[in-house]
């Protein structure tokens, strides 16, 4: 499947559908991940379908930018779901 790049134009398509759906091989800001909405990812945090084993993710703010919440990055594990950013709307997460 070939990579599907945001840009400001199809920002608001892609992540209304990540919203109902993972959608897989986003290229956002550069970085090359699979993007979904905070409710999907911290629900499968709750499952045990994501732990840090897994990897990792930067949060994404409705307008598709990095929420830069920790005072050095947007990244954002498993483990850290209690510390989500209320600007967060999804994620870009990183399989490892």
């Amino acid at each position: 499947m070939a990579d599907i790049k945001v840009t400001a134009a199809n920002w608001p398509a892609i992540s209304k559908e990540a919203q109902a759906e993972i959608v897989y091989d986003v290229v956002l800001g550069g970085h090359r991940g699979d993007l979904m909405s905070k409710d999907l990812w911290l629900e499968s945090v709750e499952g045990g379908m994501f732990i840090d084993y897994d990897g990792y993710g930067d949060v994404i703010d409705e307008n598709g930018e990095y929420v830069n919440y920790n005072g050095i990055s947007s990244t954002i594990k498993p483990s850290e779901a209690d510390r989500w950013p209320s600007e967060g709307t999804h994620i870009l997460w990183y399989n490892r």
